[in-house]
């Protein structure tokens, strides 16, 4: 069954499609660039990567650019369509209740666990372990903070959403059995204020 923060969430997106596409950083700059780059660092260009949230596809078309394949899913329909739409290999997925199928090298998450409550968001992380090749790294993004709540900035409709702290986050990291993680800390975009946690965690 999908929680209600998810499924309500999951509606705005899927209401907010071309908004949400429209205000999207084209391609990934800055921190996210660096993160995409300490994700895909010494990866051959056959390595097996698989995206959690594709969203619009931006990073999916940055990892294209340098020569990879990779799979792109998204919970909401509307931005499958909009993803095979731009010739990318795509499939409805909710990393909460569904498997993910195959062995990976690379699964990447950006901005997708926030939206998650902490327990869904330690069921996908230890999914996304179990789904990894046995030097296969993880990629994702956090908020940063204490608490949890609801925001409808930017897309003028509401998303659920948890903040994390670093303790936190490395806890249910050596919980779940990741073997080594690099997380750095970032600024939010277009002039939030926000905190983010940038983890690319190994599986060995």
């Amino acid at each position: 069954m999908i929680p209600a923060t998810h499924q309500k969430t999951l509606k705005s997106y899927e209401e907010k499609r071309g908004l949400y596409i429209e205000k999207a950083p084209l391609a990934p700059e800055g921190s996210a660039k660096k993160w995409l780059d300490k994700a895909l660092a010494n990866l051959s260009l056959n390595a097996r990567l698989y995206e959690i949230g594709s969203g619009d596809g931006a990073d999916a078309d940055y990892i294209e650019s340098l020569g990879y394949d990779i799979t792109c899913t998204d919970a909401a329909p509307s931005f499958v369509i909009h993803l095979l739409d731009k010739g990318f290999q795509a499939y409805v997925h909710n990393a909460i209740l569904d498997p993910i199928i195959g062995c990976h090298d690379l699964i990447l998450a950006n901005a997708v666990l926030p939206h998650f409550t902490r327990d869904d968001a330690i069921l996908v992380t230890s999914k996304v372990l179990a789904a990894l090749d046995k030097k296969g790294r993880f990629a994702f993004t956090l908020k940063k903070g204490e608490g949890e709540g609801w925001t409808s900035s930017h897309l003028g409709a509401p998303r659920y959403y948890a903040l994390w702290t670093r303790a936190d986050l490395e806890r249910i990291l050596q919980n779940t059995g990741y073997a080594r993680w690099d997380i750095e800390e970032a600024p939010g975009v277009m002039g939030s204020d926000e905190r983010w946690l940038m983890v690319v965690a190994y599986k060995a």
